[in-house]
């Protein structure tokens, strides 16, 4: 329906003012529309910003002020209070922020304007996916940490060479994992030093080369969330899809990538994960992650059908 003026939800009357709301509701819409229009987005190029702002107090009136995905109550008081200044890298004033209210497409795929309100946290890990598509993911990383004890911390010696490693061999060319290798190492390093990350400025490419070589001989096939098989013939070959937005994204959910263990830490802490699960763990470490994909999956069970928790 089309609205003519956006009164605040009974349910926000004495946590937030009404032209408080009304800015987040006009600063949202403006940013995921236009945003939406640069990624020629079905739903934006048929759309309009009025069409976003109705489509997002909808998804405020429709759903209660608790998020949908954990149960936890969205904390409506701190909406227009990030400051993107002080995010600088991950760190510890973001989890001030994790249960601040957000608008995500249910379906990010959808030709149509769909919006659910959700918190910052589960935004970050959703990540692309449908709710199906995200609350799956969670059941099988709780499922699969709840069978099997997986360690994440320091791998030991690093090696002085380097070389396919043994479990790689029939999957991908050494030289196509030594120049993977070569840049994720330029990458991460050049990444974590002007985000001013401790292991960034006392580091070097070398030292990250080595810590990656050391961590993929340590991983293994699997993703250590899902026990998911990686797709490590994949690797090298996203740049030829880099800036495309379509289900092909979809293709390299099990594309190996390198991730921090531990963003928080002060010495550089390395796993090996699939694309998907980098994306959506974001500033979480692995514990943290862990915990949210159990909220999730606790909580849609406790609901009984999952078209109550989406209205």
């Amino acid at each position: 329906m089309l609205h003519t003026q956006y009164p605040l939800p009974q349910s926000l009357a004495g946590i937030i003012a009404q032209d408080r709301f009304d800015a987040w509701l006009e600063e949202r819409a403006s940013t995921l529309y236009h945003r939406d229009l640069n990624r020629k987005r079905p739903c934006a190029l048929a759309g309009s910003n009025r069409l976003y702002r109705d489509k997002i107090y909808d998804a405020v009136l429709s759903q209660r002020s608790i998020d949908p995905f954990t149960g936890q109550p969205l904390q409506w008081d701190l909406i227009l209070k990030w400051d993107p200044a002080k995010n600088i890298g991950h760190n510890d004033f973001m989890k001030e922020f994790c249960l601040l209210p957000t608008v995500d497409h249910k379906d990010p795929y959808c030709i149509t304007v769909d919006f659910e309100i959700c918190s910052w946290i589960v935004n970050g890990c959703k990540n692309d996916q449908t709710p199906a598509e995200f609350i799956d993911m969670c059941r099988i990383i709780t499922l699969h940490r709840r069978n099997a004890a997986v360690g994440t911390g320091p791998y030991g010696k690093e090696p002085r060479f380097y070389f396919l490693p043994d479990f790689l061999k029939g999957l991908c060319q050494e030289a196509v994992y030594l120049k993977w290798l070569d840049k994720r190492a330029e990458q991460l390093y050049v990444r974590d030093r002007d985000q001013g990350r401790p292991y960034g400025l006392c580091g070097s490419k070398g030292s990250y080369k080595r810590a990656i070589h050391a961590t993929v001989n340590a991983s293994g096939l699997c993703d250590p969330y899902t026990g998911q098989t990686m797709k490590w013939e994949l690797i090298g070959t996203w740049e030829a899809h880099c800036g495309t937005l379509n289900r092909a994204y979809k293709d390299y959910y099990l594309l190996p990538t390198i991730d921090h263990a531990n963003p928080y830490a002060n010495d550089l802490e390395l796993e090996i994960c699939s694309w998907r699960i980098n994306c959506c763990k974001g500033g979480l470490t692995p514990d943290e992650f862990v915990s949210l994909c159990s909220a999730v999956t606790t909580h849609v069970q406790s609901c009984g059908n999952f078209l109550k928790v989406f209205p």
